[in-house]
């Protein structure tokens, strides 16, 4: 070989890399694996637990909804053991037996308490409907009474006239715990009476909202005593 020519260099071949052995599993590996396998059931138990919880709590929240709602029944019920013993309807006849032409109604008051200031809301049996006004006054009914009252048209030059207004709404009165309003049903029966409702203040009958000349009028010698006469319903 020339001195001159290049020197090949000579690059030994490489040698394949072995793959390193494969490691084999640890203790700790198999038991993390053991830890996760035994965690699943406990999830599933939890989660059901926490159903089981969220129902029990709606099931108490009813629970406890229903004795909030008896308790304010009881109150209301208290609220009302006098309005509740009061009733009206259409009187049949006045006691002379001759026709009223005055739109006439018995007043049934079975509580042991006074009620003051009866009110009729009244209006008149129309096709057009037309505003309602308010009959009423002065008149109490003691406890323990039944009254027979008309209404009447006053007119202060003469004796009182028919009203024109025939058809009561609701009956309005004042009692010992508050003001309060029974409406009729379809009519004027014994027992066709809705539960008393509470008014509001603006709906207690004032000086703004009557008229002087619309009245209430006891028929008199009809006042009788209620024989079942007491507290509550």
């Amino acid at each position: 070989m020339a001195r001159g020519a290049a020197r090949r260099r000579i690059i030994p071949a490489r040698r394949r890399q072995r793959k390193p052995p494969a490691e084999r599993p640890k203790v700790t590996d198999w038991l993390q694996t053991a830890a996760a396998l035994a965690a699943v059931p406990a999830l599933v138990i939890a989660v059901a637990t926490w159903r089981d919880q969220q129902a029990i709590n709606r099931s108490q929240l009813k629970v406890n909804q229903a004795q909030l709602r008896l308790a304010e029944i009881e109150d209301e019920r208290y609220e009302q053991r006098y309005a509740a013993r009061v009733s009206f309807w259409w009187a049949d006849s006045p006691p002379s037996g001759e026709a009223d032409p005055y739109p006439t109604f018995v007043v049934y008051n079975r509580s042991p308490v006074p009620i003051m200031r009866i009110h009729f809301e009244m209006a008149r049996i129309t096709v057009k409907p037309t505003p309602s006004v308010l009959y009423g006054g002065d008149l109490n009914a003691p406890p323990c009474s039944i009254l027979t009252v008309r209404a009447v048209y006053r007119d202060f030059t003469g004796p009182p006239r028919v009203p024109e207004h025939d058809r009561p709404i609701n009956l309005r009165f004042l009692d010992t715990v508050g003001w309060w309003r029974i409406t009729t049903v379809d009519s004027i029966q014994l027992g066709a009476v809705r539960a008393p409702v509470p008014l509001d203040e603006e709906d207690w009958p004032s000086s703004l909202q009557l008229n002087p000349a619309f009245g209430l009028e006891e028929v008199p010698g009809t006042r009788q005593p209620a024989p079942d006469c007491s507290e509550g319903g």
